[in-house]
């Protein structure tokens, strides 16, 4: 900014000015003699430009003109920036790469903000809460989603009060509001998360992709989570014994201290070979690595050769494609690996299935064979309750029992 903006000129105001929303813009905006400041829609970067912009305007003022500066007001939208500033480096993984919780938060605080952003912090309350809570029920989200996001907003506040932002008192009051229960609320229950059916899964299994189609199986024969079956490195699989041994570095109780371990049996060892890498830190299921793999072979099906004039097209066809659309990563994005199944499952004529569900196929063979605390530690669960909701009862055996003993 140059020195002339921020030039003195004779005394007009008394207050320091205070940053402000432009509400036709959206933009945050403070005005220093007489000229208008416009410094972006994102609060945090806003208050930092702001306070670059004072330390220049304020040297240039006497104290008799500035006169005592007035407390600024802290609003909803202020601690909710300072939260997610706080936390952008404590929800990470032990590599130190951030995990979604992140974007969950920024999720729960949506209808937060949008409804009380510029209330004043402290005079949030139990009441304005349920607002927020039927705000989220208006946006259609089911009744689980809405009762974990409240608890997030309320997480907020009792940060804000350890920090001593607000008083302590508000967040216990907030202890007070319930969350919704089954069938006394408008909001949507989700439905049930179910095993693929068997004639499905085979079904689709021939129209997917080579790579894809090998990280389904093992889904389907391990009971792995989609992102422990994505991030497969070689490193991370004992190969020594008869039945390989998987210790993904990121999953999804570690930050309990828990280690993860996928048993990986011969079927499923069949399905992984041809995928393993020499390099051990090299992922196993690389969407690049694919399509080397599917040029390679469209190459070596290819009867009649490459004219020159054909090459020079594919790579002026090529370098258009790179300009448009985002390259392949090195491991598979989950919507990615989700519309890959989607797409085959339409090919296939079934109803589109998601690829979280075939950990509940794995629950349920192991379950009917082993029982379920063999399926409890099959899937890596802590708590027998848990493997449970993966596991349906096992009506058969009620009805066996029944025509025996009723």
């Amino acid at each position: 900014m140059e020195a002339r903006t921020l030039a003195a000129s004779p005394a007009r105001s008394t207050r320091i000015p205070q940053l402000g929303r432009h509400s036709a813009s959206g933009q945050w905006r403070v005005v220093l003699n007489g000229r208008d400041h416009y410094l972006g829609t994102d609060l945090h970067e806003a208050r930092k430009r702001y306070d670059a912009l004072l330390s220049q305007w304020l040297p240039t003022r006497s104290l008799s003109s500035v006169g005592p500066a007035e407390p600024r007001v802290l609003r909803v939208g202020d601690v909710v920036a300072k939260f997610l500033d706080a936390h952008r480096t404590y929800f990470v993984g032990p590599d130190r790469q951030p995990t979604g919780e992140l974007n969950n938060f920024e999720r729960a605080f949506g209808p937060l903000l949008e409804l009380f952003g510029r209330l004043p912090a402290d005079q949030f309350s139990p009441r304005r809460l349920k607002d927020v809570q039927a705000a989220m029920v208006a946006r259609g989200w089911c009744r689980p989603t809405i009762n974990h996001n409240v608890r997030r907003v309320r997480r907020l506040f009792k940060w804000a009060s350890g920090e001593e932002l607000v008083p302590a008192s508000l967040y216990h009051g907030l202890l007070a509001v319930d969350g919704l229960r089954r069938f006394r609320t408008a909001a949507t229950e989700p439905d049930p998360v179910e095993p693929v059916p068997e004639s499905d899964y085979r079904a689709t299994l021939p129209h997917l992709p080579a790579m894809v189609r090998a990280m389904v199986e093992l889904q389907y024969l391990t009971g792995m989570r989609v992102s422990e079956v994505r991030c497969m490195r070689t490193g991370e699989i004992d190969l020594s014994g008869s039945v390989w041994l998987y210790r993904p570095r990121r999953h999804k109780t570690q930050h309990f201290g828990r280690e993860r371990v996928v048993a990986i049996g011969p079927r499923a060892q069949a399905v992984l070979r041809p995928w393993l890498r020499l390099h051990g830190e090299t992922p196993i299921f690389s969407p690049q690595e694919g399509e080397r793999r599917r040029a390679r072979g469209r190459r070596e099906r290819r009867k009649t050769p490459v004219q020159p004039s054909q090459v020079a097209r594919n790579e002026q066809r090529a370098a258009a494609s790179d300009a448009r659309a985002r390259a392949p990563g090195n491991v598979y994005d989950i919507a990615a690996y989700r519309c890959a199944i989607r797409r085959a499952c339409t090919k296939a004529g079934v109803d589109p299935w998601a690829p979280a569900r075939l950990r509940h196929n794995a629950a349920e063979r192991v379950r009917r064979e082993f029982g379920v605390e063999v399926a409890r530690c099959y899937l890596g669960h802590a708590d027998i309750r848990t493997t449970q909701l993966y596991s349906a009862m096992d009506q058969a055996k009620a009805i066996d029992a029944a025509a025996r003993v009723g």
